[in-house]
Formats: structure tokens, C-alpha cells, sequence
């Protein structure tokens, strides 16, 4: 059995993403030298998250191939997310703060599936609000849309809340059916 962190690894490393990031960046208290931060760095980041048991996220499977990520997790502990948002602590919204997917799998609807299949999953386990972050200029490559692009989430049924300067910040409600 092939540990989470060769999965993710899979993912990441099968994408324009490398293994950089490792979805560690909105973890993290500055962001002050993360264009200079090794893959070694990265990695060693994600086993300690997995070490103190923090599960933040998805993978998605074709055929027994991981070929999707998406981080979710409770949004007040990742610090550089609330920080860069100026969030009041919140412990009942969670968010979708990555949703990536191998170049092989785009362009075939696969990441509306996959989102649909998070919401429903964290719906289970009793989430009431979820929010996601996507940048929202113009012409955006694959590299500038790890937040997941906002026809994804307008698809899905989150609702655009604030639009800040190149990024937007969306919210569904998961309890109540409100908007979806």
C-alpha cells in the first residue's frame, strides 16, 4: 500500500506543480522566502502534518491512479489564509483552499465530480459553511488556478461573497441547502 504523501507526491509531481507546495503554503505563518523552498521542505512539511494526524484533503482516482488533490480542512488553523483574508476565527467554516488536477484529466469535467463528491463527504460529517478562493483575473494558465477556477465553484453552487484584488472569496452553505 503506497503511503498519502506518495499520492499527493503522484499528483502534484505529475502536474506543471512539482512537489513545491505539497499544499503547505496556506499552512504556513509567512510566506517570506516560499519561492526559495525546497521539495525536501515541502515534503517534510506534509509528513509532519500527517504525523500530528492532520487530514487535509482528497485525493481523486481513475483507474487506481490518483489524478486529483484537493486540500479541505477547517479553515481558522491555516494561518496564512486567515492572515492574508483578515478572517475573524470562524470554527465552523471550512474551505477549499486547493483543487488541482493532472493535465491528463482536464478538460473532461472530472473536477466538478470530484467537488461534488468533497462537498457531499464533508456535508456527512456535519460542515455547515465551506469557502474557496479563486483567483479571478483573466486569462489564467493551469499554474495560477490551483485554487480551483470560479466556474467551478459557481457550478457547484457557491455564491461569490467578496471580490478582492485578483482573487475572490466564495461560500456555499452545507447544512441548511441554502444556495445548493
Amino acid at each position: 500500500m503506497q503511503s498519502k504523501m506518495t499520492f499527493i507526491y503522484k499528483v502534484h509531481r505529475s502536474g506543471e506543480y512539482g512537489d513545491g507546495c505539497l499544499c503547505g503554503f496556506w499552512w504556513m505563518e509567512s510566506i517570506e522566502g516560499w519561492d526559495q523552498r525546497t521539495d525536501e521542505e515541502s515534503r517534510a512539511q506534509r509528513e509532519e502534518l500527517f504525523d500530528r494526524g492532520i487530514e487535509d484533503g482528497y485525493l481523486f482516482y481513475e483507474k487506481d491512479e490518483p489524478i486529483g488533490w484537493c486540500q479541505a480542512y477547517q479553515r481558522d488553523p491555516l494561518i496564512h489564509l486567515v492572515n492574508k483574508f483578515h478572517f475573524s476565527p470562524d470554527p465552523d467554516i471550512w474551505c477549499v483552499s486547493c483543487l488541482m488536477m493532472n493535465p491528463c484529466a482536464r478538460g473532461r469535467g472530472l473536477s466538478h465530480i470530484f467537488l461534488a463528491a468533497v462537498l457531499k463527504d464533508l456535508k456527512e460529517r456535519g460542515v455547515k459553511k465551506v469557502q474557496a478562493y479563486p483567483r479571478s483575473e483573466g486569462n489564467l494558465g493551469a499554474n495560477d488556478v490551483w485554487t480551483g477556477p470560479e466556474a467551478l465553484y459557481y457550478k457547484a453552487g457557491f455564491k461569490k461573497v467578496t471580490e478582492l484584488s485578483g482573487r475572490s472569496i466564495w461560500e456555499k452553505d452545507l447544512i441548511f441547502g441554502i444556495n445548493g
